[in-house]
C-alpha cells in the first residue's frame, strides 16, 4: 500500500491545533499523522513567538549576567569594561544588541531546527539504514522542539522572581556557582527537565517515522545528544560561559 493510500485510508486530521495540544498528552498519535502528513510551520512560529516574549521579558536579567562574566574574565581592566559596557547600550532600554537579537529569534529558531533535522535524517536514513524523508525529520524536529513553550514560560517567571538569569531545572542547581565556567557544569547544565522530555518526544517521533524499536531511537537521538552536549560543553568552557 503505497504512502497516497494510506493517508487516505487514516483518520481525519487532527488539525494544526490538536497536533500542538496533543504534542503533550499523546506523542505518538500526533507523529503517526506527521508521518503521513508532516508539517513543521505551525510549532516554529509559535516558538518564535514565545521565545521572542521570553526574551524581552529577561532582557535586563541575562544582559546584566552577561557583563558580569565579562568583568570576572582574567585580565579584564576597568576601562575595557567601561568600553564593552558603553557598546552594549542600556540593558534596559532598545540597543542595537536588543534589536539585532529579537530580529533573529525566527531565523535562529529556523535554523536550528533544520540543523536538528539534518541530523536526525543522517542518523536515520544513513547510518541507521531507515527510510524517510527530511521533510518528516524536520516535523519531528519541530514538533518536539514545541515543549519550548512551557519552558519558556517557566524560566521567564522563575528569572523575574529570582531576578537573576542564574536558574536551572538541571542537577546544576545542587552545584555552587563559583563552579558555573567549568566543563562539568555546562555538560551537566544539559540535562535540564525540559531538555530531556524534548530528548523524549524526538525518540518516540524518531521511532514513528522510521519504524525502529524503541531502544535503538533513543539509542540514536540519544547520541546526537550527547554528542551535541559535549560539543556545546567544549566551547563554553573554551569561550568562558558565552556559549551555552
Amino acid at each position: 500500500m503505497n504512502e497516497q493510500q494510506l493517508v487516505a485510508d487514516s483518520p481525519p486530521s487532527l488539525g494544526w491545533f490538536g497536533r500542538v495540544g496533543n504534542i503533550f498528552w499523546e506523542p505518538r498519535k500526533v507523529f503517526e499523522e506527521l508521518n503521513l502528513r508532516p508539517s513543521w510551520i505551525l510549532p516554529w512560529i509559535l516558538i518564535s513567538i514565545f521565545s521572542l516574549i521570553a526574551l524581552q521579558l529577561t532582557w535586563t536579567q541575562n544582559m546584566e549576567a552577561q557583563m558580569e562574566k565579562m568583568r570576572k574574565q582574567p585580565g579584564m581592566t576597568e576601562e575595557q569594561m567601561e568600553s564593552i559596557e558603553e557598546k552594549m547600550g542600556d540593558p534596559q532600554g532598545w540597543g542595537i544588541n536588543r534589536i539585532i537579537a529579537t530580529t533573529m529569534v525566527p531565523l535562529g529558531t529556523l535554523v536550528a531546527m533544520v540543523v536538528v533535522a539534518a541530523a536526525f535524517y543522517f542518523m536515520g536514513s544513513v547510518i541507521g539504514g531507515g527510510n524517510s524523508t527530511f521533510k518528516k525529520n524536520l516535523a519531528i524536529s519541530c514538533y518536539s522542539s514545541l515543549v519550548a513553550l512551557p519552558s519558556s514560560i517557566v524560566n521567564a517567571i522563575l528569572i523575574n522572581l529570582k531576578g537573576s538569569a542564574d536558574i536551572s531545572l538541571s542537577p546544576v542547581l545542587f552545584m555552587p556557582l563559583s563552579l558555573s565556567d567549568t566543563f562539568t557544569y555546562s555538560f551537566l547544565s544539559h540535562f535540564e527537565f525540559f531538555a530531556i522530555w524534548s530528548f523524549i518526544l524526538a525518540s518516540i517521533g524518531f521511532s514513528v517515522i522510521y519504524k525502529f524499536s524503541a531502544a535503538k531511537s533513543y539509542l540514536s537521538v540519544g547520541v546526537l545528544w550527547v554528542v551535541w552536549m559535549l560539543l556545546a560543553s567544549a566551547l563554553s568552557n573554551l569561550f568562558g560561559g558565552f556559549i551555552m
